[in-house]
């Protein structure tokens, strides 16, 4: 990807994750958009990944440590088509759902 195609995916994928945190309610978009532009180079551009074989033996690995930018890894995983929809993004930080940024209690 080129650096314009890169700059409009990380736009889209800000926008999206302003609208999924405040439709759940909470969350921690601090850290997700401070890491927004290089995960978004990472997995679009410098990564070897595939998502019709997310098994395959010399894929790259990425770990995120931090619980509070997981929202971006979701919305990410999503748009480069690991099979998250939109309707389970919205399912972040909803109770019983799968798709948390860290510990929830209610």
């Amino acid at each position: 990807m080129n650096a314009k195609e890169l700059t409009l995916q990380a736009e889209l994928n800000r926008k999206r994750l302003v609208e999924i945190v405040y439709n759940g309610g909470a969350g921690h978009i601090g850290g997700d958009l401070s890491c927004l532009n290089v995960m978004t180079a990472l997995y679009f551009d410098v990564m070897k990944t595939d998502p019709e074989n997310p098994k395959m033996a010399d894929r790259d690995r990425f770990v995120l440590s931090n619980g509070h930018g997981s929202m971006l890894m979701y919305s990410l995983l999503h748009l480069f088509g690991y099979g998250l929809t939109i309707e389970d993004l919205k399912q972040f930080r909803q109770f019983y759902s799968i798709y948390v940024n860290d510990r929830i209690s209610h």
